[in-house]
């Protein structure tokens, strides 16, 4: 670049170790952060089939050049492939030209696919990109449609514009696009005839420039600017992402061929593609890089990656702290500091020195910052040593004084510096820039050394780090069993539990993956061993339903104690089991058997089936009186009979029970009589109770009948004459009960009737049979004093010289005449008692 603080370099990230040659020859896609490889040898441009009878596979490269995965491939089956892409998550996107899209999640060949609609395949498609976890297409028709991979619950395509409708004329030209997104939402900018349209995720089609054509459109990474490439002109226009503002035009070499690729290398620089030269501008200028012909470009946050047949490149600006440090004839404080290393290791006194020359503690402490920084953005681990070492040396001056003020930041950068050197190695092939890997962050770092299988790495950065190490072992424990067929289920579940137990610190590990993937690959026996290692009944169960393990499911979901998952797991049983089978299968279970009974105690003709099949003799006949005698009334009475003597005979057979067999036959001696008296008085006893007989008797008079009857079922006289004075009462007849309380023979005397006449709040009667019997002076006074009958209570209490009860009542007394009145007796008792 012409701008002399501005400087860009390429360094090789791998020589691949891949025997891949004539990359045009191939579909290709390069991840992002990543750089994982995805080609295909099938055609050279889109639409431009080069031999529809060759169909290779789709073959997943590390960016070391390591084969991760090889999709077998056949056209006739699967579908001539049209395109690649990745998303930011890593999942392989493959277009097919049936209509079909491909999504694959790891690198075993697991898919997802969607149906494009629309009748792409009978349409063709026009173009094709993945922007993060979201697939566009335009097809020849000029629909535009996308697929939101975000939303894993429903993914389906959706037209976002259909530009035929939106822009007139006859003849559409689309030249290229590409797509601005955040979380949130997405613009498209597209170049059709000699404009640029903006069409967003929500809102109208928006006509953004008219000075075209623009043969190629790229947005920078942060989505800020916009390139547009005009090939008549052969000019480069950089602009903000609104089109507000113009930045700057670039004047490319009229003798230069068209431009063939063009991309961002990161947010700062735009790379033009040639056949053996990459041509970089930016407002400053220009500067060439000569790479080996046939190469592809692909944009990252940082920098820009270049990949050809022989090795993976990066190509990035320098970091402001790298130009610090190494700058020739620089005389920053950092350049310093790193020069003392050099003397250190001649050892050489002038080490000292250079301190001296860097000054206070607050330039050395900047100087520290610097190379700590520096160092993360080299890639290699001499250099890297070299600034850390600089680092070290104006450390350890600084903290004889405690004025070190990096140590987080160097013990952090330390360590980071450790796992990128370790997933960067040729064997792992993840190579991440600094700047990547915390964009990333350790977790999704752990991720995806696990999707390559790179168990021991993740393992060891979770041992460092202190992280959790659970995605590690259930991935591994898959793996182990997917790719260990001859192992038998002993000696696999030997080695998982062994190692899980390695692993396990206390913390819980769920075993529901792995013994779910064990079903899958058709090893159920080493499935049923696994899941007994998972401690959530939860994740338990539904594994054993689907593995129709119905009897070991069940008894897990008695054992849970969970009546809500006892019940879902008896729910899912009915359905998926035949009745019989079920009825059996809940006899096993006392608890899961009331469970059922309980909940579906409504659906008559289930319980009674499912009783029935156990032969519950017993049961059958408590269901079926239960539900005779709780409509009696719509039961017919010799059903009533049939049903009270199938029990009586089963409480027989069982001979047990004998009080309920007792009270059976009391019941059927009852209905017997009802009917009766039903018959005989063309009045309904059906339903009734024996008091309710008993009280219908009383009504009718009937006192030869209620003899008979109190002696059929026992009832004593004391007994009986409570529940007249119930019904009595209940019933009004009050006429009847005061000449009935008459009878010198009632047992059970009159303290009852009038507690009985007190609660149900019938005052004038009450008092008529107080004043009446003979009772005791306590107890008169005390339903006096309840019924409120004050001045009777009054007299009497002065009648018996009792000044203790008129001073008990004096606060209830609410009447003035009553209040003069007692006060006039306690005055005399009291006179009377201080005389004596």
């Amino acid at each position: 670049m012409s701008n002399p603080n501005v400087y860009y370099r390429n360094r090789e990230l791998y020589t691949l170790s891949w025997n891949i040659s004539n990359l045009q020859n191939y579909i290709i896609s390069i991840s992002k952060f990543t750089k994982t490889i995805a080609l295909h040898k099938y055609k050279t441009e889109i639409n431009d089939i080069k031999d529809s009878t060759i169909a290779t596979d789709i073959e997943i490269y590390t960016g070391s050049g390591n084969l991760l995965h090889s999709i077998n491939w056949n056209n006739h089956v699967n579908g001539r492939i049209i395109d690649l892409g990745w998303t930011i998550d890593e999942k392989l996107v493959v277009l097919l030209q049936n209509g079909h899209v491909r999504v694959y999640y790891d690198f075993e060949g697991g898919f997802n696919e969607y149906s494009v609609g629309y009748d792409a395949q009978l349409i063709g498609v026009k173009s094709f990109k993945v922007v993060r976890n979201v697939i566009f297409i335009i097809l020849n028709d000029f629909k535009l449609i996308y697929i939101d991979l975000t939303n894993n619950i429903s993914i389906h395509s959706k037209v976002l514009k259909d530009i035929r409708q939106e822009i007139t004329g006859d003849s559409l030209k689309f030249r290229d696009w590409d797509i601005i997104i955040d979380d949130e939402s997405f613009e498209i900018l597209i170049s059709i005839n000699k404009e640029i349209y903006s069409i967003p995720k929500f809102g109208n089609m928006v006509k953004k420039s008219i000075d075209g054509p623009f043969h190629k459109i790229s947005i920078s990474s942060n989505n800020q600017f916009v390139s547009l490439y005009h090939g008549k002109l052969n000019k480069i226009f950089v602009v903000t992402s609104n089109f507000n503002k113009s930045l700057f035009d670039f004047q490319l070499d009229s003798n230069q061929p068209p431009v063939s690729q063009i991309n961002w290398c990161g947010s700062d620089a735009i790379a033009l593609g040639y056949y053996d030269t990459l041509k970089l501008i930016a407002p400053g200028g220009s500067i060439d890089f000569y790479l080996n012909p046939d190469y592809q470009i692909s944009n990252e946050l940082d920098g820009l990656t270049i990949l050809n047949e022989s090795s993976l490149e990066f190509l990035s600006k320098v970091a402001n702290e790298t130009v610090e440090c190494f700058k020739i004839g620089s005389t920053s404080k950092s350049s310093i500091l790193l020069d003392s290393v050099d003397k250190l290791n001649k050892h050489s006194p002038k080490a000292n020195e250079n301190l001296t020359i860097i000054g206070s503690d607050e330039n050395l402490n900047h100087a520290v910052k610097t190379c700590i920084s520096a160092s993360l953005e080299e890639f290699d681990s001499y250099w890297q040593k070299k600034l850390l070492k600089a680092v070290s040396f104006g450390k350890s001056s600084l903290e004889l004084k405690s004025e070190f003020s990096n140590t987080r930041h160097f013990l952090k950068t330390c360590d980071d510096l450790r796992i990128l050197n370790n997933i960067r190695s040729p064997e792992v092939g993840l190579f991440l820039t600094s700047f990547e890997y915390n964009h990333l962050g350790i977790e999704t770092v752990i991720k995806l050394l696990v999707k390559r299988q790179q168990f021991y790495e993740a393992f060891q950065i979770s041992k460092f780090l202190k992280l959790p190490i659970d995605l590690i072992f259930i991935n591994w424990a898959c793996v182990k069993i997917k790719y260990n067929p001859n192992l038998n289920d002993e000696e696999l579940s030997q080695q998982i539990t062994t190692k899980f137990q390695t692993f396990n610190n206390n913390s819980y590990i769920s075993f529901e993956s792995i013994a779910t993937t064990a079903f899958q690959e058709g090893r159920s026996n080493l499935a049923k061993i696994l899941i007994n290692f998972e401690s959530l009944f939860t994740k338990q169960i539904p594994l054993l339903l689907t593995m129709e393990e119905h009897e070991l499911a069940l008894q897990k979901a008695c054992d849970s104690q969970d009546t809500d998952l006892l019940l879902e797991t008896l729910l899912i049983l009915k359905q998926t089991l035949s009745l019989p089978v079920f009825f059996k299968l809940l006899n096993h279970f006392k608890i899961a058997s009331n469970c059922f009974e309980f909940f579906f105690t409504n659906d008559e003709v289930l319980i009674f089936d499912f009783l029935n099949q156990a032969d519950r003799t017993i049961d059958i006949a408590n269901y079926d009186l239960k539900k005779t005698l709780t409509h009696t009334t719509q039961v017919p009475f010799e059903k009533q009979i049939e049903v009270l003597n199938k029990a009586i005979n089963a409480y027989s057979l069982m001979r047990k029970n004998s009080n309920d067999h007792k009270q059976l036959e009391k019941q059927l001696k009852l209905l017997q009589l009802q009917d009766s008296y039903t018959n005989e008085f063309n009045i309904e006893f059906q339903g009734l109770s024996i008091v309710g007989t008993l009280e219908k008797l009383i009504l009718l008079n009937q006192n030869n009948k209620i003899n008979a009857f109190m002696k059929n079922f026992k009832i004593s006289e004391k007994k009986f004459q409570y529940i007249k004075l119930n019904f009595l009462i209940k019933n009004e007849k009050f006429d009847e009960l005061y000449e009935w309380s008459n009878n010198q023979k009632l047992s059970i005397g009159s303290e009852p009737i009038i507690q009985k006449l007190i609660s149900s709040n019938q005052s004038s009667m009450a008092l008529k049979l107080i004043h009446r019997s003979n009772l005791s002076y306590s107890n008169k006074m005390e339903y006096l004093i309840k019924l409120k009958d004050f001045k009777n209570v009054i007299e009497e209490a002065f009648h018996k010289k009792d000044l203790e009860l008129l001073e008990r009542i004096e606060m209830d007394v609410e009447t003035p005449r009553l209040k003069e009145l007692l006060q006039d007796y306690k005055s005399k008792l009291q006179t009377t008692t201080r005389f004596f």
